[in-house]
């Protein structure tokens, strides 16, 4: 019941040579202890500026959870892995939206460009 608690979600979004090497992500969270809880869709992008020499790469993400000691060793064994060009491990606190984030809703800040047009924010 103790490690129960310290089980924590997670979400890694990753780059990968090809679209086929995203089994591999799955693998090594799955050999680190990690539950698989889903994955998004692997997606062709390029790349605003080359990594690892490559102009293009596939994007995708796994949602997972793990003890938060088992992060630093998934993600580093991750990052040996010549197949995969980068690869971001975060927590996800949040599950009421796919990718677990929510935008914070605050006012907008009033500027001189919308006091100089006439605009009245709140």
């Amino acid at each position: 019941m103790e490690e129960e608690k310290d089980i924590k979600p997670y979400e890694i979004s990753f780059l990968l040579k090809n679209e086929e090497d995203a089994a591999l992500v799955v693998k090594k969270l799955s050999d680190h202890g990690a539950e698989i809880i889903g994955e998004g869709a692997v997606s062709y992008i390029r790349l605003t500026y080359p990594i690892k020499k490559e102009e293009s790469a596939y994007f995708g993400y796994v949602h997972f959870k793990a003890a938060p000691e088992a992060i630093k060793s998934v993600s580093d064994s991750l990052k040996l892995e010549p197949k995969i060009l980068r690869c971001h491990p975060a927590s996800r606190k949040n599950y009421s939206t796919p990718s677990g984030l929510s935008a914070p809703n605050r006012p907008r800040r009033r500027t001189s460009c919308n006091r100089a047009q006439g605009r009245t924010t709140l």
